[in-house]
């Protein structure tokens, strides 16, 4: 039987949540259709770093 290592249990936790709040911003952004959240330009500085962190975390969910 092997162990879990909770310590990759905890990382892939904090990465669902942070992917799952990309993933609804949506549902609850008014204006999630009108423009793009890496628009630098017109986003505000949590959706930018939201979007732009969630393409570094993936691997860090599928490993």
């Amino acid at each position: 039987m092997r162990r879990r290592i909770g310590s990759l249990d905890l990382l892939r936790g904090i990465v669902m949540i942070i992917m799952a709040l990309d993933h609804v911003r949506d549902y609850f952004h008014k204006e999630a259709f009108l423009f793009s959240p890496t628009d630098i330009g017109r986003t505000s500085a949590v959706l930018f770093f939201t979007r732009w962190v969630t393409h570094f975390l993936l691997p860090c969910y599928m490993c």
